[in-house]
This record gives C-alpha cells, structure tokens and sequence, in this order.
C-alpha cells in the first residue's frame, strides 16, 4: 500500500471512532443503572480524551512552529489543562455554583 492509501485507511479509522460511539451510546438498558452510567461516562471521556489528543499532537505543534518562543505556547496549554482540571475537581466537590 502506498503511503497515501495507508493514511487514508487510519484517518477513516480514526473517524469511524465517532460514530461507533455513538451507536453503542444508544444502548439505553445496561442493568443495573450504575453501568450505564459508568459506560456513557466511559465514552464521553474517551471521546474527549481522543479531541484532546488531535488537538496536543497536531494543532499545537503546528501553531507553535512559527513562534519565536514557543515555550510560551507550551506552558499556556499546560497552564489551560491545569485549570480546567482544577474547575472541575471543584466543582465535584460542590465548591462551584455551577449548574
């Protein structure tokens, strides 16, 4: 296979994740209720963790490339992750009026 054909074949594999997600998300009776909400809450975390994945593996380096200091860039996505980890381990804890 040609490099071409090789990237085409995973890109679609890699899309086809999304939709598959979705499918198995409309499963709505797992029995017992807990794991159907432990497996929604699986998939929406593998769905956001593969966004974020596209976005820290492609699009940053792609935008840092150009700056002069791109360490910059680096510790401004750092210091993004950081805080809305910290605003969401708050707002489990009930410390953020957040509705």
């Amino acid at each position: 296979m040609s490099p071409l054909e090789i990237s085409l074949l995973l890109a679609t594999l890699a899309g086809a994740t999304i939709p598959i997600g979705a499918i198995i998300a409309q499963v709505e009776r797992i029995q017992p209720r807990w794991l159907e909400t432990e497996f929604r809450h699986t998939m929406i975390a593998f769905g956001g963790g593969v966004l974020l994945a596209a976005v820290s593996l492609v699009l940053v380096p792609e935008g840092i490339r150009p700056l002069t200091w791109p360490w910059i860039a680096s510790h401004s996505e750092v210091a993004g992750w950081l805080s809305s980890y910290s605003t969401a381990r708050s707002n489990d804890k009930g410390v953020l009026p957040l509705s």
